[in-house]
């Protein structure tokens, strides 16, 4: 199964309309992937 930080995605996807393909599926969870990673050490906060 996924990672619970996931859960959110997995829901949005089996409860829409219709359920993604796997590639589709694949796209948005690399997406939230970049969405939740932390920050770069090399950016600072109170640059962003």
């Amino acid at each position: 199964g996924l990672s619970p930080e996931y859960a959110v995605a997995k829901a949005q996807m089996l409860t829409g309309a219709e359920i993604p393909n796997l590639s589709e599926a694949y796209n948005r969870l690399s997406r939230l992937v970049v969405t939740l990673s932390p920050p770069s050490s090399d950016i600072h906060a109170s640059a962003l």
